[in-house]
């Protein structure tokens, strides 16, 4: 297990270097090195505008898209475990546990597949939440409003263009259902990502840097640029609790 351990960190770490520059490794090897006391980050706040006209992107290859449903729990969690590395498969009982939360309170976990198996899911969240996983800090959605976040695409099938296919049918699903506008949220140090964002015509509103002491109650937070409204209010209105 410990080499099974130091053999993905080092992948991570020369994917990174390779991909993403010396800059981000830098950046990722010192939250690592400052975890024991603090969690740091940086993220887009980002926006769509679903009025106006959506274009569908397809990905190099070919996939089925689709909604997941309860009954697949188990390959999502497996997929989410090998994503995040070893370590992720002792904490398999949460993030099941988390999907099956996430069924229950009406989200859609949108998946693309090749042949039967589910290489990429997608969450739609529609109720608001503290979906930054920061304490006393709420997303607040209006009812034409939804969040999508939470994209996995299983490695071997990474540089395919599936996450910005996915995303596409994510936004073509709300608007065909009448939602206006919906968000998202992406880290500042994952170029992926922020190419995925970018093909798809999502807006950056705002760029926010946090930082939360180990037993701290609250996160600090600093507005870099832009807005960080709705991300970050400190409670829900009533009429939506």
């Amino acid at each position: 297990m410990e080499r099974s351990l130091l053999q993905w960190y080092y992948k991570r770490t020369m994917d990174t270097l390779r991909y993403e520059g010396i800059h981000i490794l830098l950046w990722r090897t010192f939250k690592i090195c400052l975890s024991p006391l603090a969690a740091l980050g940086m993220v887009n706040l980002c926006r769509k505008d679903l009025t106006r006209p959506l274009r569908e992107i397809r990905a190099k290859v070919e996939v089925t898209f689709g909604q997941a449903t309860e009954s697949d729990i188990e390959e999502l969690t497996t997929l989410v475990v090998e994503a995040y590395g070893p370590e992720a498969y002792k904490k398999r009982d949460m993030f099941r546990d988390i999907f099956l939360e996430r069924f229950a309170h009406g989200n859609k976990c949108f998946v693309a597949k090749i042949g039967t198996e589910i290489v990429h899911y997608n969450w739609i969240f529609f109720q608001s939440g503290e979906y930054m996983l920061l304490p006393r800090r709420f997303t607040v959605l209006k009812d034409d409003e939804a969040l999508c976040m939470d994209g996995v695409t299983v490695e071997a099938w990474r540089g395919k263009s599936i996450h910005t296919a996915v995303n596409t049918q994510m936004l073509l699903f709300l608007k065909k259902s009448g939602y206006r506008r919906a968000y998202t949220i992406v880290k500042t140090d994952y170029k992926s990502s922020k190419k995925t964002l970018y093909r798809v015509g999502w807006e950056i509103s705002g760029t926010m840097l946090y930082f939360m002491p180990r037993g701290a109650e609250e996160a600090w937070i600093w507005r870099i640029r832009g807005t960080l409204v709705p991300f970050v209010e400190k409670q829900i209105p009533e009429h939506q609790t």
